[in-house]
């Protein structure tokens, strides 16, 4: 009975969820970072990402913000991101989009929690504009090992005319900060996407690679 109502539970799953693979997708990106005062910060952040299968270049986003540290474990960013993506054969299409970001940092012992709530308003050339709450929480460790230290993050992206949550990301990775001003990055990441609250999730995965260079 009980193997019975776990493959009915399993066949559920499978026919809500399709995974594309022709989706996955590799991710670049490349921070830099720096300290105007004790409370004030600049950031540039540069993100590429190709087609897993054929490497076909599809997005670039280049990300200029400003944040202000008012408290010890708060920090809030006014972020302008301009994004292009294209379609196969398709021409490059402007996806500006603006976003602030409230961010928090909790020490739990050998682990800290970051949590960031993201407001962010997308520019969509010939369509109606987006208007999203984009939160992410990320668990880690404290203190790596050897300047290794492994996370997880999941981040829903909810749009607010539409009234749902049409992405959905886990990911896992790994930092690699051998030094005091530069990092790297690794991960892997689900990617659960719909276009209303009709249709089916379509699952895909990104993997990726970052560097970030603080000044």
């Amino acid at each position: 009975m009980k193997v019975c109502m776990t493959a009915a539970l399993l066949g559920a799953a499978m026919t809500t969820l399709a995974w594309d693979s022709a989706e996955n997708a590799v991710w670049l990106e490349g921070t830099l970072k720096g300290n105007l005062t004790d409370a004030l910060s600049v950031s540039l952040k540069e993100q590429v990402r190709y087609k897993e299968d054929d490497g076909y270049y599809f997005l670039h986003y280049t990300d200029f913000g400003v944040g202000w540290k008012f408290s010890k474990a708060w920090n809030l960013t006014g972020n302008y991101r301009y994004v292009t993506t294209r379609k196969r054969n398709g021409d490059w299409t402007p996806k500006p989009m603006l976003h602030a970001n409230l961010t928090n940092t909790l020490p739990l012992g050998f682990l800290h929690l970051k949590s960031r709530f993201r407001l962010a308003h997308v520019d969509v050339r010939g369509a109606d504009d987006q208007a999203l709450l984009w939160p992410r929480i990320t668990l880690g460790f404290s203190n790596g090992w050897k300047g290794l230290s492994p996370y997880g993050a999941w981040e829903p992206i909810y749009d607010m005319g539409e009234n749902l949550i049409y992405r959905n990301r886990l990911e896992g990775g790994i930092l690699y900060a051998p030094c005091k001003n530069w990092s790297l990055k690794f991960f892997l990441m689900q990617q659960r996407t719909r276009t209303d609250s009709t249709s089916d999730w379509t699952e895909s995965y990104n993997m990726g690679a970052g560097a970030t260079l603080k000044f």
